[in-house]
């Protein structure tokens, strides 16, 4: 079907919908008609990768804000150079286009020629928040508004433009009573979402709306279009357009769920499109999660290219599977992350002193594509196929995430944390190591040790590196303080490893393991001692049964107690009913031993 007779149909079918016409926008515009959606669907095709860049040079191109926004520049990633720099006030991210490069400057939108950087065209905005730039069919859409983050307020206004992207010249535009958020195009159409429910499909030569698309169960945040498909969502699903879209809902519809309510920032799947698309983008730009749509065929009909969402933050990048949302590697950079985005195979990012990098999908090796002459704030990849070959060879997963469970820099302290959980789900017995290491860090939080001995005592293998901690205790003169034994003791106790007793009677003899410590190493001699721990237990059931710094913890005591019966039978229980007769005995321990020998 041709793009003219797909217009005429689909106005014929808002017609016979009783919605008065095909007027963008309006109220009474039918919501998610199949046949309607079907033919957007024929229209843009079957999903196919994507293969040329959309710019018209056919290269692999950056587009990069410098200098707090005073100066655009354009880099040739392949070639490995800088094309042009212009000196010019850019307050947008910038949007690369077959022709011309597009940015808000100032009050206006501005134009430049892709091949020298010499202006276009400039036109004054209509409102005081730019929210997206498209290109298709020759023309530039541009969304504004007035509301920063999709805020609704009385008296809100969306207004799109069409404009010749050669010219600057509006071809048509309207304004309406919707917030309307950054809009994506293909195939003669534009996808504007609205009001975070609603995605309203415009004819792109004449404004005319041809099909809408309501969402039910969640909101829409973001729409992009591509080879692969038309996608869209809020910030913890990804959605693509497909005759199941009519239902509304997810249930049966191609989509992804990716919840990041566990990650540090709960980063969203893409930046809001509701908000002012600014040039110097700070932290919503440094910690996010990114991906690239891919075609294989899935059995919930969404696919990412490589089955990764990256997540980034400041100068880190996580690299997790999409779909079991393990982590496959860890990429840490030498410099802050200033803007990152998904290309094929991989990702690309910039860093703060202008380092132009990219990472590889599969296994974050690594390669420097070039640098830029300044310092970046937000920029623009166009990069389609073009892969670089990352030869940096990467760190094994264990050590990427060791790596930044120690880094002491503060404004990753979150992401440590997440790290710490993300590695002790690995099955390698060498981060009982690390855990242990953690937990005798002085450079790590005292909540990040907490976390490291809750994770160390539910975890099963590493006990030789276990027993090794072990053989060191407290000692002033040498420096060296005492290991987690109590965490240690319940690992061990888990693991059943009963050849550890004689390091936890070493542990209970000695006076300068931690009070806290008793309770979980009295607990494990419980579970792993014999009759050879009884010369211990009693001379300790002896030594503090009247003793003040246990008054407080007397569970210590009754745990050895019940050791003591447990391995001595009568003559355990005897030696306890000695201990019970001693007239300084406390009445609380006195009541609790006697439960204990009954």
């Amino acid at each position: 079907m041709t793009r003219s007779s797909l217009i005429i149909a689909l106005t014929a079918s808002c017609t016979l919908a009783g919605c008065g016409g095909a007027a963008a926008f309006a109220n009474l515009f039918p919501d998610n008609k199949p046949e309607q959606i079907d033919m957007i669907l024929e229209s843009v095709g079957a999903p196919s990768p994507t293969t040329e860049p959309v710019n018209g040079t056919g290269g692999p191109l950056l587009a990069s804000v410098l200098g707090g926004g005073k100066s655009l520049t354009l880099y040739d990633l392949e070639k490995g150079k800088t094309l042009w720099t212009i000196d010019a006030a850019v307050d947008s991210k910038p949007a690369i286009g077959p022709d011309v490069v597009v940015f808000r400057s100032g009050d206006d939108i501005a134009a430049v020629d892709l091949s020298s950087g010499k202006r276009r065209w400039k036109k004054g905005m209509q409102e005081s928040n730019l929210y997206g730039f498209a290109f298709d069919s020759g023309l530039v859409f541009v969304t504004q508004g007035n509301t920063d983050g999709g805020v609704s307020a009385t008296g809100r206004t969306g207004t799109i433009w069409a404009l010749d992207a050669a010219s600057g010249a509006k071809k048509w535009g309207m304004s309406v009573d919707k917030m309307l958020g950054g809009p994506a195009a293909r195939a003669g159409m534009v996808f504007v979402p609205w009001d975070r429910q609603t995605i309203s499909i415009l004819d792109a030569h004449t404004g005319d709306e041809l099909c809408r698309v309501l969402r039910r169960d969640g909101t829409v945040d973001y729409v992009t279009a591509s080879p692969e498909g038309v996608f869209y969502g809020s910030k913890n699903d990804i959605m693509r357009l497909t005759s199941r879209s009519a239902a509304g809902t997810k249930d049966g519809a191609a989509h992804l769920d990716f919840d990041p309510v566990e990650m540090p920032g709960q980063p969203p799947l893409h930046i809001d499109t509701f908000e002012s698309n600014k040039s110097v983008v700070g932290a919503r730009a440094r910690i996010r999660l990114l991906w690239s749509p891919g075609t294989e065929k899935k059995e919930d009909g969404l696919a990412l290219d490589g089955d990764v969402v990256y997540f980034l933050f400041y100068k880190y990048v996580i690299a997790l599977d999409a779909r079991a949302g393990t982590t496959r590697w860890v990429h840490g950079s030498g410099e802050p992350i200033a803007w990152a985005e998904a290309g094929m195979g991989g990702m690309f990012y910039l860093e703060e002193d202008g380092g132009i990098m990219f990472l590889d999908a599969e296994d974050g090796a690594y390669a420097q594509v070039g640098t830029l002459d300044g310092k970046p704030d937000s920029a623009s990849f166009d990069t389609g196929t073009f892969k670089p070959d990352a030869s940096g060879e990467p760190k094994k997963l264990m050590w990427g995430l060791r790596d930044l469970v120690f880094d002491i820099d503060t404004q990753v302290l979150p992401l440590r944390k997440y790290a710490l959980k993300l590695m002790a789900d690995l099955p390698d017995e060498d981060v009982t190591m690390d855990l242990l290491e953690v937990l005798r860090s002085s450079y790590v939080p005292k909540a990040m040790r907490d976390q490291a001995a809750l994770m160390l005592r539910g975890r099963e293998g590493g006990v030789e590196f276990l027993k090794d901690a072990l053989q060191y205790h407290a000692d002033y003169l040498g420096e060296t303080s005492a290991p987690p034994v109590g965490a240690i003791a319940s690992s061990l106790a888990n693991a059943n490893e009963k050849s550890a007793l004689p390091l936890l009677l070493n542990h209970l003899r000695d006076h300068e393991t931690p009070a806290a410590d008793l309770v979980e190493l009295t607990e494990a001699i419980l579970v792993l001692g014999d009759i050879s721990a009884l010369p211990d237990l009693e001379r300790f059931l002896v030594m503090y049964h009247a003793d003040s710094c246990l008054s407080t913890n007397i569970d210590v005591l009754v745990n050895v107690a019940e050791a003591i019966v447990k391995f001595g039978g009568e003559g355990g229980k005897a030696k306890v009913d000695e201990v019970i007769a001693d007239p300084f005995i406390g009445s609380v321990l006195k009541q609790k031993l006697s439960e204990a020998v009954k």
